[in-house]
């Protein structure tokens, strides 16, 4: 799965980016998050500290903060995110080495402009390990996604269960789920999301870590973490 940042002040450009978007997912036959905001201003303020995306898809030129400032922002909390601008006018390209713009969709976005720039992402992704990026205790850590065995939800704070130790981390849940969801990954209850590589089995309402953990499974969800548990061993059995 990609995850994908739209910010474009336009609402009939996304209907392009739409349909782009939904040929790409039919012949690729992977799927992409698409989240859509409408001025500058609005991502600073979601983003927070985090950036759990993929590729950012910035409009250029949008009223008071355009896509150039807003990518010079959003370097100064995330270097590696890709980002990638959409214009009007081809005369901004040379812009956009200052915050290392991986490429340029002329509106209104087409498929095959679309498609070409995906499919790089998703390879370089694919060969990209995952990490969580954090702050404890005055300091920046950062966790391999196999390093951790859980996440947990606790009011404002999430608590990162790691193989060694566990951090208490002021963080919006929902932006950790970001960063490692995918293939892998479960989540059993909405305040857990549980490293499938650590459960050693599933039963109706408790999920049996390898460390004697248990967590809790909601009834509604049983059926999903089960065949997510069995399908990612059976991948990993090459079965």
């Amino acid at each position: 799965m990609l995850r994908i940042l739209y910010c474009d002040d336009e609402p009939a450009q996304e209907i392009y980016l739409q349909r782009a978007v939904q040929k790409w997912e039919e012949t690729s036959r992977e799927t992409i998050r698409l989240q859509t905001f409408r001025s500058a201003e609005e991502v600073l303020f979601e983003l927070d500290q985090t950036v759990p995306y993929d590729l950012l898809l910035l409009d250029i030129q949008m009223k008071q903060m355009n896509g150039m400032e807003l990518a010079r922002e959003i370097r100064k909390r995330d270097r590696n995110v890709a980002v990638a601008f959409l214009t009007n006018d081809p005369g901004f390209v040379f812009d956009g080495y200052e915050v290392e713009a991986v490429g340029y969709l002329m509106k209104p976005v087409n498929s095959d402009q679309l498609a070409s720039l995906l499919n790089r992402i998703y390879e370089k992704k694919g060969k990209e390990k995952r990490y969580l990026i954090f702050r404890y205790s005055g300091e920046d850590y950062r966790l391999e996604e196999q390093e951790i065995v859980y996440l947990e939800s606790d009011g404002h704070y999430i608590r990162i269960h790691g193989m060694d130790r566990i951090y208490d981390v002021k963080e919006k849940f929902q932006n950790m789920l970001n960063v490692l969801e995918g293939d892998g990954w479960i989540r059993p209850h909405r305040s857990y999301f549980v490293n499938l590589g650590c459960v050693e089995k599933i039963t109706r309402t408790e999920c049996v870590m390898e460390n004697g953990e248990r967590i809790p499974v909601s009834r509604n969800r049983y059926r999903e973490v089960n065949e997510a548990f069995i399908d990612y061993y059976k991948n990993r059995m090459g079965v």
